[in-house]
């Protein structure tokens, strides 16, 4: 799936996609979680931030990018 696919799925469709075929990268915890993930396609994929709101009991996704830049404010193993 493409970006651009998956920006014009619903909530409940992203958040399922991410489930299915998601690689989640790291986790950050500032009053809920923060997760990026990778999401395969044709060359390098993209990436989906996902936040839990735990007063809502909640998931949303934050942002998507093609480009690695959203992952800076995770600590990530380095390869």
């Amino acid at each position: 799936m493409a970006l651009c696919q998956f920006s014009q799925l619903t909530h409940t469709e992203k958040i399922r996609v991410l489930a299915a075929s998601g690689t989640r990268l790291a986790r950050r915890w500032n009053g809920g979680g923060c997760s990026p993930y990778h999401l395969p396609s044709r060359g390098r994929g993209f990436y989906v931030e996902v936040r839990y709101a735990p007063g809502l009991n909640s998931l949303e996704v934050m942002r998507s990018s093609a480009y690695p830049a959203l992952l800076d404010a995770y600590p990530l193993p380095r390869r």
